[in-house]
């Protein structure tokens, strides 16, 4: 109960109330002797920390977790934990001052693993994202023949009404492009944009949180492309395109709107959220231009950049409220 807790509000973005949850759990594992919980709990611990940008905690909690595993010989979260480590390094990995191969070598060790122990043991259920990132990486390695393969696997395991095919759609985009073919790509950008949208409206909480950050990023790739139509071509309906999904983007109702027992409340409720993360991210930023900013300054300039960024939804949601409940009708 302690890590359904910290993961409630892990999700809602209140990252100290997590964090205190956490504690709860990994005090009660070590009480009870509990190894099955520490394992999940080391897992959700470097969660938090990649979270905060903090990532050798990050590897040391993901670490701790595959190796109780390991002596335990019963994985209960062995996948999604490979994946951890894979990104944590591929994070590391951008903010070395001198990036070498290294990490994203044994990244792409690690998101291989990961996703044939998936296909395995027949574990499909969260295995499309980590199949995402692998098959993202062969692409832009131009490792095609192997990125078709699992491509095909794909297409074999999950049918297209499957909520989650988009990554496949988006995936044959990508291979499409990166091989010149951009008729193929423009059909595959197009299926996947439409099975986007469909998709959000049948998430619930947690799912839509986990995937959005995947999904901003499948919009800004849609939204080059088309760009890059446009300037081949100059046909209108690209831009227009490129329009569109750049507002899809940066909607923070677009995406909140359709998901499931949304009520006229539950965007009071999201209103009151918004606000309390914009003062403590406000108090952050203050403590950090007292402080003269100690260490670096990238930290400043995020904390900028989701101020910004909350300012921007939380005036959005603020509209949208006022003329509720006839634009939530029409939505």
């Amino acid at each position: 109960i302690f890590l359904k807790i910290s993961d409630l509000f892990r999700v809602f973005n209140r990252r100290e109330l997590a964090k205190k949850y956490l504690d709860l759990a990994l005090d009660y594992a070590a009480k009870y002797k509990n190894d099955d919980l520490a394992v999940l709990v080391f897992h959700a611990s470097s969660l938090w920390y990649y979270e905060k940008d903090d990532y050798s905690n990050a590897l040391k909690y993901i670490d701790l977790s595959l190796e109780t595993e390991k002596l335990r010989q019963k994985y209960l979260c062995e996948i999604p934990s490979l994946y951890q480590k894979a990104r944590i390094l591929l994070r590391m990995e951008e903010h070395e001052e001198e990036p070498g191969k290294r990490k994203i070598s044994r990244a792409m060790e690690l998101l291989k693993t990961a996703v044939d122990l998936g296909l395995i043991h027949k574990k499909y259920d969260d295995l499309l994202p980590i199949m995402c990132e692998y098959i993202e990486r062969l692409i832009a390695a131009k490792r095609f023949s192997q990125a078709r393969a699992y491509l095909d696997q794909i297409d074999d395991i999950y049918a297209p009404y499957y909520p989650a095919y988009f990554f496949y759609y988006y995936l044959g985009a990508l291979f499409s492009q990166a091989q010149g073919r951009r008729d193929t790509a423009l059909y595959f950008f197009q299926k996947t944009t439409e099975n986007l949208e469909h998709f959000f409206s049948s998430l619930h909480d947690q799912q839509y949180h986990s995937f959005k950050s995947k999904t901003g990023e499948i919009y800004s790739r849609a939204i080059e492309f088309y760009l890059d139509m446009y300037s081949r071509t100059g046909y209108q309906r690209y831009i227009t395109n490129a329009l569109y999904f750049s507002e899809i983007k940066n909607s923070y109702i677009y995406e909140l709107a359709p998901m499931k027992n949304n009520t006229y409340s539950h965007f009071l409720e999201e209103k009151e959220k918004l606000e309390q993360e914009f003062f403590r991210c406000n108090k952050e930023y203050l403590r950090l231009l007292k402080n003269g900013n100690p260490g670096n300054p990238e930290v400043l300039r995020r904390c900028e950049s989701q101020l910004e960024s909350l300012k921007r939804q939380h005036e959005e949601l603020r509209e949208f409220i006022l003329e509720s409940p006839i634009s939530y009708k029409k939505y």
